[in-house]
């Protein structure tokens, strides 16, 4: 959908909102009905022929209202801004606000004009002001409680963060443009469905900046889902060619994070894809030509420099016709590059030279342009020399991360638990905030010890000893003041619930420290217990909620009574690594299900989430200690890749098997089989 049809549309919006009855000195009927006969008509009518129909029937109102005034120039902004003269179309703009003073009960038409001038601001990169122009017209539309114009204005804010390069506030307000949107029930109407996919694919954009992969290829890949499901909805050939562009857009898109992915054949595939079903679309000249270029840039990255240049040659061939400034300085850029590319310093220097030359005229003409750091030409040779210093490293590096990852969690359920329940005891709240600042102390002194370990391979070794001891100094502080809490008799049943918890997860913990350092044995010493394993899954499930809730998850367990002799620590940590995982690597208000049940003389438990799954080229390699498998979540969280490598050990130890079944997009189902 091209921008002249985006703002005619909003256009539109405006004119129908304001129309009403001449009784309270409102825009005439007839005039919303012509309006509306122009729309209906030909959304496409020239820019000139719809300002002239819409300036003569203003001329037939003998008595113009404040409204009216109002509806005229904001035709006027609309038409400057078409014609390029912005500066013009803002002073229309503000003259909108200012013919609405003397109105009342006029709340839509105020989120229309503030909502007007903000995008008009943004257009001219005046990002702070757009975005001030914006939040007044939220504080309007909160008034007339419309969730619809809410997500619109979500939507308009969230562009103009992306475009200052503030990618995580962008990311959060189109999230809050989609959540607007479908409260509203706004999927029966084609431009709030615009509005969603477009939201779901700038969310992809925003991921890729910061180049956080996997929840990119997530939301473009959800890009495609929401417009394959939904354009059954509507009919006509507009909607079913927009259907098909917003598609191959998103596999544009989709086929360049593919390749960051270490999957740039898949990335091939997606980017040709993309430009078969664009090619001839002249609107979608400029989004066919980046495509090549993306398509250029894998080929040479992947040595077939033949091919590479014959795509090079096509795009300098055809360049002459470019008009967006973003593919000539990407096509200036991608010379560069492919000069680099061939050992050609000589040819890259000047490449590069032109680069800069046509990067400042855009820059110099107050054009968009592409934000550019001449470290991002040398990036990659910077991160494969960093990689290779710390892969000596790296063992000890991941568990010093996993232990601090283990009291970041306790310490998030600490603080999670003290909030819900000891509100009311100045003295419970004194002594836990005490013991927060010991943690935070340790937190702090381990991250310096972590530093210090980078310089000598048995310095680490040796501080991992001093680190298991240290720690379980504040656990078992707070141990004592669970117990203290608990002995004071003054919680109710569930307060004394969530402090026993407290307690026995802190047990749990001094436990696992003390196993950490024997994590590179071959034998893990075993002693047994007779343990009822559904009630181990379902103390596991309560624990693990808590996080869940923070993505809106639910986590359900379900099997039968089965007592066996097991390690209940180990076995313990076992589900809550893959409990976690699922977790991270589940979308929000998804569903967990933990399984038990009896198979002959074996216990067999099921663990299934409905996330993004494990993709084909990394499943052998997950249950491999240090193999550098660790992935973000679905909303950008950390890994370390050890817990499924430390799973497989201790259920090896136990006599037992592990394995996983994945789709990718639609989730994994891990299994453990322990004897009876």
């Amino acid at each position: 959908m091209s921008l002249r049809y985006q703002y005619f549309i909003i256009l539109a919006q405006i004119v129908l909102i304001t129309a009403c009855s001449g009784e309270k000195g409102k825009c005439d009927a007839s005039l919303k009905e012509h309006v509306q006969s122009v729309v209906d008509r030909n959304t496409k009518v020239k820019v000139d022929s719809i300002k002239q129909a819409i300036v003569s029937e203003y001329e037939t109102i003998h008595h113009p209202s404040p409204l009216d005034h109002y509806y005229l120039y904001s035709c006027m902004s609309w038409y400057m801004r078409e014609r390029g003269v912005l500066d013009s179309a803002l002073i229309y703009a503000d003259s909108m606000l200012w013919s609405l003073i003397t109105e009342s009960d006029v709340n839509e038409e105020y989120v229309q004009a503030f909502r007007n001038k903000g995008m008009l601001l943004r257009h001219m990169k005046y990002y702070d002001h757009a975005l001030r122009d914006l939040s007044a017209a939220m504080i309007f539309a909160d008034n007339s409680h419309d969730g619809c114009v809410k997500g619109q204005l979500y939507h308009s804010m969230g562009t103009i963060y992306y475009a200052k390069g503030d990618y995580e506030p962008a990311i959060k307000y189109y999230k809050k443009c989609v959540q607007e949107l479908q409260s509203c029930d706004s999927t029966v109407y084609f431009p709030f469905v615009y509005l969603i996919n477009s939201s779901y694919n700038a969310m992809g954009l925003c991921y890729e900046r910061m180049k956080q992969w996997d929840s990119s290829d997530y939301f473009y890949r959800l890009s495609i889902s929401f417009v394959e499901r939904h354009l059954p909805r509507f009919e006509g050939d507009d909607v079913r060619k927009w259907g098909e562009t917003a598609i191959a857009v998103a596999q544009g898109n989709l086929g360049w994070v593919l390749a960051k992915l270490g999957r740039p054949e898949e990335g091939k595939a997606e980017l040709k894809e993309s430009i078969k079903k664009n090619s001839g679309k002249q609107r979608l000249k400029e989004d066919t030509y980046l495509s090549r270029i993306k398509l250029t840039r894998i080929c040479a990255e992947l040595g077939e420099m033949k091919q590479a240049s014959q795509l090079l040659h096509f795009l300098d061939s055809t360049s002459g016709n470019l008009s967006s400034n973003t593919a000539v300085i990407r096509l200036q850029e991608l010379k560069y590059n492919m000069a680099l590319a061939k050992g050609d310093s000589i040819g890259a220097l000047k490449e590069f030279q032109r680069y800069v030359s046509i990067r400042d005229s855009v820059d110099h003409a107050g054009l968009y342009h592409l934000p550019f750091s001449l470290s991002e030409s040398y990036e990659y040779i910077a991160q494969k020399q960093e990689l290779m210093m710390l892969q000596e490293q790296e063992e000890d590096t991941h568990l010093l991360l996993l232990v601090l990852s283990m009291l970041v969690v306790l310490l998030g359920l600490i603080l999670f638990l003290i909030r819900k329940n000891l509100k009311g005891s100045k003295a419970h709240i004194a002594s836990l905030d005490k013991l927060n600042r010991e943690i935070f102390k340790q937190h702090d002194d381990l991250d310096n010890a972590m530093k210090s370990l980078e310089s000598s391979n048995e310095e680490n070794k040796r501080l991992m000893k001093v680190l298991a001891h240290d720690l379980r100094s504040p656990v078992s502080a707070m141990i004592s003041l669970a117990q203290l809490i608990n002995q004071e008799g003054n919680l109710n049943k569930e307060q004394a619930e969530n402090v026993r918890m407290i307690e026995k997860l802190g047990y749990d913990s001094v436990k696992f420290m003390e196993d950490i350092l024997h994590a590179r044995d071959k034998k893990v010493k075993q002693i047994k217990n007779q343990v009822d394993l559904l009630e181990l899954l379902e103390y596991c499930a309560t624990f693990m909620r808590f996080r869940a809730e923070e993505k809106s998850q639910n986590i359900t367990v379900r099997g039968e009574s089965i007592p066996m002799e097991l390690n209940r620590d180990q076995i313990w940590r076992v589900i809550n690594n893959l409990l976690n995982n699922s977790i991270k690597f589940s979308p929000p208000a998804s569903l967990i299900s933990v399984g038990l049940k009896r198979e002959g003389d074996y216990a067999l438990i099921c663990i299934e989430d409905e996330g993004i799954g494990i993709p084909v080229e990394i499943r052998d390699k997950v249950f491999q200690m240090f193999s550098n498998t660790g992935r973000s979540g679905t909303e950008g969280e950390k890994t370390f890749g050890l817990g499924l490598p430390i799973s497989k050990q201790i259920v090896e130890a136990h006599e037992g098997t592990i394995w996983f079944e994945s789709k990718e997009g639609k989730g994994t189902c891990f299994f453990i089989k322990l004897p009876i």
